[in-house]
């Protein structure tokens, strides 16, 4: 079964305004098209800093919504889209998992989102996720993502920023 996946998910840029962006696509682009949305809070929210991240477990509810989602559903194909970077975590890790690491990512994003909690000079998630499907357990996610990704999985395209916006350091992957 394929699956179209709307997953509005702001909360790990912290802007409400990163909402609308899947809205539209939903509402313009997919009128009669089959596609699934999964409901996020709409108002502006409480997100405390935790563990060098805004919003960590406010992040973790949702992402734990939709890692339990995909589950009952089981897609087989998935076509995620999301709100902030960070809405993809759940799709990919679930897929990962799925195909037992068979998976090749396609990262499409002026940024590398490989920054680790503690190299974030602003601390939103949205800079972190392809660190936290590298590297789940160093952000608290390992039960979120059983099955990591390695490197050689994942190419970037578009991206014109790849460290730190604090320090400029990070571990460098030997991404091919």
């Amino acid at each position: 079964m394929k699956i179209t996946l709307v997953n509005p998910q702001w909360q790990g840029g912290a802007d409400l305004s990163t909402l609308y962006g899947p809205k539209e696509i939903q509402d313009y682009y997919l009128e009669g098209q089959a596609y699934e949305s999964l409901p996020v809070p709409e108002e502006p929210a409480d997100l405390p800093l935790e563990d060098d991240v805004w919003g960590k477990v406010a992040l973790r509810a949702l992402m734990a919504r939709t890692r339990k989602w995909l589950e009952d559903k089981a897609p087989d194909k998935l076509f995620t889209i999301g709100g902030s970077c960070d809405a993809d975590i759940s799709s990919l890790a679930w897929l990962n998992a799925r195909y037992h690491g068979d998976l090749a990512v396609l990262w499409l994003d002026a940024h590398g989102d490989i920054n680790a909690p503690w190299e974030s000079a602003t601390k939103l998630f949205y800079g972190m996720p392809v660190r936290a499907l590298l590297e789940p357990a160093g952000q608290g996610l390992a039960e979120l993502v059983e099955r990591p990704l390695v490197p050689e999985q994942i190419a970037f395209a578009g991206c014109r920023d790849w460290t730190s916006r604090k320090s400029g350091s990070f571990r460098r992957y030997p991404f091919p």
